[in-house]
């Protein structure tokens, strides 16, 4: 293949409306060939560069080393004008001679942006598993159909109930199984809003929170349920519930001894009263 065999009849008008930038040049490092994509990349117009010395057009363009070498390059990242390519880089030959260099380069700058924006995603995401498994309390995320997108290590713990079994399942699913008495996402997105709930699961009294996620549209798309073990602390409730009946019974006793024990005084001390108590007790 020769050089202007690219740049003559329909193989231009291929080149001119694709969307990579292809550029070519001939044994003398002229450009013989110049897309619009390339034009619009480097930031010039293309009739400008036909003809004219590659290095004057690419600064820091590989092609002059490829036509010495013969060897091709493929994915190489540089900074081409104001963006930032990938550029595949080979030789053209003819016969056996090398008779040319092309270069096909695509614009990764939105993919760069694109990549910065997703590893931040991944970041924020690990943060917040991190956040999520680090908490005492049991933690369910629920979606707007019923569905159990996951539970955290907590209320797995709490609940005695293996990942499998409870995430990717149905609240409805999970009720009729017996792993729930009542749904608290179902009721979050009922009411739209905050909802408490005291339920008994595994034989241990939990306090569900359901907190409803809006989007935009102020419309529901997630539940978010906090759960905490309260068996101890209803226990501890009750214990003190007792102890605090015990001490007023115990003062109640101390009053009535203590208003005994004074009558008794009084009548030790008045010799009519003894008299009176002995004559009544004979």
């Amino acid at each position: 293949m020769d050089v202007n065999d690219l740049t003559t009849g329909f193989g231009f008008e291929i080149f001119d409306s694709i969307y990579n930038g292809v550029v070519a040049i001939d044994q003398q490092g002229i450009i013989k060939l110049f897309n619009e994509a390339a034009a619009k990349i480097m930031g010039v117009a293309k009739e400008e560069t036909i003809g004219r010395r590659v290095e004057e057009v690419i600064p820091n363009t590989s092609l002059l080393e490829i036509l010495k070498t013969g060897k091709a390059e493929n994915n190489q990242k540089m900074h081409l004008g104001n963006c930032e390519i990938i550029s595949n880089r080979g030789p053209i030959c003819k016969d056996g001679k090398i008779v040319g260099a092309i270069g096909v380069f695509q614009d990764i700058s939105d993919f760069e942006a694109l990549s910065l924006e997703l590893d931040n995603v991944k970041e924020i995401n690990n943060d917040l598993d991190a956040i999520i498994e680090s908490v005492a309390d049991g933690i369910v995320v629920g979606s707007a159909d019923g569905m159990i997108l996951r539970a955290n290590s907590a209320y797995l713990q709490i609940t005695g109930i293996q990942e499998k079994e409870f995430v990717g399942k149905n609240v409805r699913e999970l009720i009729n199984q017996g792993y729930m008495n009542k749904s608290v996402t179902e009721m979050v997105f009922r009411t739209k809003s905050r909802v408490n709930v005291v339920d008994i699961r595994s034989g241990k009294e939990l306090l569900m929170t359901g907190a409803p996620v809006f989007n935009e549209e102020k419309e529901v798309t997630r539940v978010v349920t906090i759960v905490r073990d309260i068996s101890e602390l209803t226990e501890l409730k009750g214990k003190l519930e007792q102890a605090e009946n015990a001490k007023n019974r115990y003062l109640k006793e101390l009053e009535h001894f203590r208003s005994q024990n004074a009558f008794k005084k009084i009548i030790t001390k008045n010799n009519d009263m003894q008299k009176s108590w002995i004559r009544l007790i004979m």
